[in-house]
């Protein structure tokens, strides 16, 4: 393998590991800002809907990139023999998978719901305060 198709072949691995410390970066300030008391902001609404988005993203990217790597990688082995009339009975076929997950494309949707149950939180909070 040549060094350009090691690095195509780790793309998918170092996304997931951007996705993973970007999200971990966000949860970690969602987490400090309700320790604070501050649970229903706009701040924590904005980090998880940026969450849920960057999950459904990487999906999708990762969905195109697999796509466009299996495309090209298919190895299809034909049995050939110096026998007259010899047909292959079999013939063998390799993909390289990526291994996507629809996991991520879940988690990324209930990231988005639960923000927009942060949003509704933070405009009742609003209300709450001003009739006080």
């Amino acid at each position: 393998e040549s060094l350009l198709q090691r690095l195509l072949l780790s793309v998918p691995l170092l996304l997931i590991l951007l996705l993973v410390s970007y999200c971990c970066w966000q949860l970690s300030a969602f987490i400090n800002n309700i320790c604070r008391g501050n649970s229903f902001n706009l701040t924590n609404f904005q980090k998880l809907n940026k969450i849920g988005y960057a999950m459904i993203i990487s999906y999708a990217g990762l969905l195109l990139f697999d796509t466009a790597i299996n495309s090209k990688s298919n190895i299809k082995v034909f049995l050939e023999s110096s026998l007259k009339d010899f047909w292959t009975p079999f013939e063998y076929n390799f993909k390289i998978d990526a291994k996507l997950d629809i996991v991520w494309l879940v988690a990324g949707v209930l990231f988005i719901i639960l923000a927009t149950a942060f949003k509704s939180g933070h405009k009742l909070q609003q209300e709450q305060d001003l009739t006080v």
